[in-house]
């Protein structure tokens, strides 16, 4: 068998987050509970940390806030430095597009789970992301985190408030959105096929306030270094839990189908993800479970149409299994979540 590298994540991310939670609840630094990363991890501004510590971060903050939308709200407060030689690379080009790209190839120092794409179409620019982690909630805030990162960063670069032309999400609408739009400038989307934010050419144009070719250079460099070093995790178990979560909503979840997308067969897909101490089935029942508590938000939907669209064929398999996951049934876990969604979100 072989050896498995297991994703991480920079302990800058980790701190970030941390900080600008802490800061939405007016605190002047992170508590341990939100910050449990020991002191020689925290004192080396480049180590790593396994990425389901971001997971336990952000269950923490939903916890401790009451807030469905921290996430969102935390990332709109991210400045320059925070991701360290990322964002610095990033805010030294001569453009935003120059800036998002640099931020997309080195996505990898920041999580292994993070997956960014620059999408050209022509009259606007796509910028597809996911981050790819174990729970729906964690999962739902560290995309809303991202994303308003992604334009408060790039904002603060341009010296503009520029307005993005779309902003998308997949996961389903948490709580009333009027103040997350007035930040962003237009109406997020909900329920996507895949996470994203695009831009016009214009805006793509803006010249950064701080462009300096030649320490842009250097930077790419020594982040080019960095991500050499990097043990680089087996790539298949993400591949799949990325096709599983495309083909999921369509019906078509099978391991010959997931198979046919990553042009392999369905035997050397089952061996290579034995190899990576995992299987389909359990890949599967995750891509489930993240689905599942991401819907069970929506009171619109109800739990036998959330289990058809995941695909059980009855509502009481999908009943075993929601208790499987969390303990209890749909429909008490619903209840549980209603208060946290009276709390409306302030985005400063």
């Amino acid at each position: 068998m072989v050896a498995v590298v297991s994703p991480t994540a920079s302990i800058r991310l980790v701190s970030a987050i941390a900080s600008t939670i802490a800061a939405e609840m007016g605190q002047s630094e992170p508590s341990h509970s939100l910050l449990a990363t020991g002191n020689s991890e925290a004192a080396d501004t480049e180590a790593r940390v396994p990425a389901q510590q971001v997971v336990q971060l952000w269950r923490g903050a939903v916890r401790a806030t009451g807030d469905l939308h921290v996430g969102f709200r935390a990332g709109t407060r991210l400045r320059t430095g925070a991701l360290g030689v990322v964002d610095y690379a990033a805010r030294c080009g001569a453009t935003l597009r120059a800036f998002l790209l640099q931020f997309s190839r080195h996505r990898r120092l920041i999580s292994d789970d993070l997956d960014m794409r620059l999408l050209d179409r022509g009259d606007v620019v796509k910028i597809a992301f996911d981050f790819a982690l174990d729970g729906g909630e964690a999962r739902r805030q560290m995309n809303e985190f991202f994303a308003a990162a992604l334009i408060a960063l790039g904002r603060e670069a341009t010296g503009q408030r520029w307005t993005p032309e779309r902003v998308a999400f997949r996961h389903q609408p948490a709580v009333a959105d009027s103040a997350l739009t007035a930040w962003l400038g237009v109406e997020p989307g909900f329920g996507e096929s895949v996470c994203s934010i695009e831009l016009s050419a214009g805006s793509l144009a803006l010249p950064l306030t701080r462009a300096e070719p030649g320490l842009a250079a250097l930077l790419d460099r020594l982040a080019q270094d960095m991500l050499a070093r990097l043990p680089k995790p087996d790539e298949l178990p993400l591949r799949v839990r990325y096709a599983i979560s495309s083909q999921l909503w369509r019906g078509e979840c099978s391991l010959e189908a997931v198979a046919r997308m990553l042009c392999m067969s369905s035997r050397s897909l089952q061996r290579r993800l034995q190899d990576c101490q995992t299987s389909f089935n359990a890949l599967v029942d995750n891509a489930r479970r993240e689905a599942a508590l991401d819907l069970i938000l929506d009171p619109e939907i109800t739990v036998s149409d959330i289990a058809v669209r995941i695909g059980f064929s009855e509502p009481s398999a999908f009943d075993r299994a929601f208790r499987r996951w969390t303990g209890c049934s749909p429909g008490h876990y619903r209840r549980m979540r209603e208060p946290l969604q009276l709390r409306p979100p302030t985005v400063s």
